[in-house]
């Protein structure tokens, strides 16, 4: 049996203990089966915070299954009860911006998608290539693990 879908993500990210605002965050929700769901999570706002409900959660996971149906099975079914949080770097927003540039016609984006991830790479580059941030997350129920990998 899957485990209860998150009602709510939230996260915070820090550089040198300052909010950033205007990053985005990879939120993975792992499976028992086939692949997990990768959903975007972002920007972030002025105190450096995103968050994701329950309802944005089964909406974007249906049109993934909607769009790659042998790719996955539906979340309320395989959902492990694990999620994992990551910062998008310049590498992720480079690699989603090329799925948009391949995808956006045949699957719905946000309207402004294509220059949020722009604007987070300008922020990424701006903050410089070592730059090390602090990444908080945390889900509800909290019976839900949250996993963040190191930096």
């Amino acid at each position: 049996m899957a485990s209860v879908i998150p009602e709510v993500i939230e996260c915070q990210v820090l550089h040198e203990g300052e909010p950033v605002p205007g990053l985005m965050l990879l939120v993975q929700l792992k499976t028992t089966r086939k692949n997990p769901y990768t959903l975007t999570l972002g920007p972030t706002n002025e105190e450096g915070r995103a968050l994701l409900l329950r309802t944005e959660i089964e909406q974007k996971a249906a049109a993934k299954l909607d769009f790659a149906l042998m790719d996955f099975v539906p979340l309320d079914e395989a959902f492990s009860g694990t999620v994992e949080v990551s910062l998008m770097r310049e590498k992720q927003l480079d690699a989603a911006l090329r799925a948009y540039g391949m995808f956006h016609e045949f699957t719905e984006y946000p309207p402004d998608y294509q220059a949020t991830m722009m604007r987070a790479k300008e922020i990424i580059r701006a903050l410089g290539p070592g730059a090390r941030f602090t990444l908080h997350a945390s889900v509800r129920p909290d019976s839900i693990h949250v996993m963040i990998p190191d930096d």
